[in-house]
């Protein structure tokens, strides 16, 4: 039986981040399969706001086309997970020979304290850490070794913070990264892009700026910061007046947290930046966790993890920290924003993620949501922490970190008896904390 995929292009989308026409790709020799969870949500609560209508479609309509090197990376995609679906029916822990994806946080650091931030917020695990590993980075010599191990497979990349261009030392990261060149994804605040102009623009040929904004002027100034939009917006221009100009040769989207301020003019948001000039918009749904979700996932982590010697350095679980939410209001409001998106033909790509249904995104918002679905991220995906630590799930959940690359080599870990350990545990059913992630909607069937 044929199952439809659908690539939203999300903020790690290593693949889509450039000029991209259908995002709907219908691979052969495909079946269905739902899991088992290992837990169990409490019924939704009730709400005043009207169902969402099952027939409105999620994706809305471009005139962008694709171009050769998205097609041959969108390509390469469809075959990681192809191997990785045959493979782990008769190996639970299956991985790549080589993760084929490698997200590397430059810095706990960020110049920015942003309200809906799970790190930074006021709810943000990072304000537990001490003044030492708050100010953590990358060392230059770790990001060295790996792209060096990750050479053969030319595994794409993802870089994020804090705020990546708030590392020290990026200008020696852009040096490396210019030397070995492989499709990079920077997800930014975007302050400090003319300051870091030069080193972009040598990098570019392979970069995909991902820039946060999160609603026009004091609706995105209310999250982010007083006279953030008015300085975001320059800062964008600046890059994209380098592109028309050729210097900048790769591509220039924005990635939107959903706010109840911003979803009632997310129509007026999309033409702003298409007149602008943007290559696509990405609207997240906000990774709200509930208290009773956070519990369950407490026990589950004692129940399984109780060996685990990645004992992070806050007091409460990072999973504790996501409680900027939308209200249930704003389903119904969305709804109509959406159905309003729906009706032209846009000159850039628009996508919501998590790629939800329609009749799915209450429960998505309310944390009732129990996705159907088997993650993948774990057969050819890794992260690495500022600090060193290494895991697949570790970006949003630092206690799910398997190893230290200060103490041993990235293939190492990856090859190791606590991350198959991890593979197993997940083969068997998602975690609570997973249907909120993007990477189950990315990489899950």
């Amino acid at each position: 039986m044929k199952i439809k995929m659908r690539y939203c292009g999300s903020t790690s989308d290593w693949g889509l981040h450039s000029k991209i026409g259908k995002p709907r790709v219908f691979p052969k020799n495909y079946s269905a399969r739902c899991t088992k969870t290992l837990w169990k949500c409490a019924p939704p609560p009730k709400i005043t706001s009207k169902p969402i209508s099952t027939t409105l479609s999620m994706e809305l309509k471009s005139s962008v086309k694709f171009d050769p090197e998205t097609f041959d990376r969108l390509q390469k995609r469809i075959k990681d997970l192809s191997t990785t679906k045959k493979a782990l029916f008769t190996n639970p822990t299956y991985a790549s020979p080589i993760p084929t994806e490698v997200d590397i946080q430059l810095t706990y650091a960020c110049n920015l304290r942003c309200k809906m931030c799970y790190q930074w917020n006021d709810d943000g695990y990072f304000h537990s850490y001490n003044k030492e590993i708050q100010n953590k980075e990358i060392a230059v010599d770790i990001f060295q070794k790996i792209l060096q191990e990750t050479h053969p497979a030319k595994s794409r990349l993802y870089l994020w913070g804090g705020e990546p261009l708030y590392h020290t030392k990026w200008d020696e990261i852009a040096d490396l990264l210019e030397k070995d060149k492989r499709y990079t994804v920077m997800c930014t605040n975007g302050i400090l892009l003319e300051k870091r102009m030069e080193s972009l623009l040598k990098i570019s040929d392979n970069l995909a700026l991902l820039v946060s904004i999160d609603g026009l002027g004091e609706v995105n100034d209310a999250l982010r910061g007083k006279k953030t939009f008015e300085k975001l917006i320059k800062q964008v221009k600046l890059v994209l007046e380098e592109q028309k100009n050729g210097n900048y040769k790769g591509t220039v989207s924005v990635n939107v947290v959903l706010n109840d301020e911003l979803v009632p003019h997310l129509y007026e948001f999309v033409e702003y930046f298409e007149d602008l000039g943007i290559d696509s918009i990405y609207f997240n749904y906000p990774w709200f966790i509930s208290t009773e979700r956070a519990e369950l996932m407490d026990r589950f982590y004692a129940e399984n993890f109780a060996h685990h010697d990645s004992t992070p350095s806050h007091s409460v679980a990072s999973w504790h920290s996501y409680s900027f939410k939308l209200s249930p209001q704003s389903a119904e409001v969305l709804n109509e924003q959406i159905f309003k998106l729906n009706s032209r033909v846009w000159k850039l790509r628009v996508r919501f993620q998590q790629q939800l249904e329609a009749n799915e995104i209450n429960d998505f918002i309310l944390d009732t949501y129990v996705p159907k679905k088997k993650c993948y991220a774990l057969s050819n995906r890794i992260e690495v922490l500022a600090d060193g630590k290494v895991g697949t799930c570790s970006k949003f959940f630092p206690e799910l970190s398997i190893g230290d690359l200060n103490s041993h080599s990235l293939l190492e870990i990856w090859n190791s008896g606590k991350f198959n350990y991890l593979r197993n545990i997940l083969s068997k059913g998602l975690m609570p904390v997973c249907s909120k992630c993007v990477l189950l909607y990315r990489n899950g069937i």
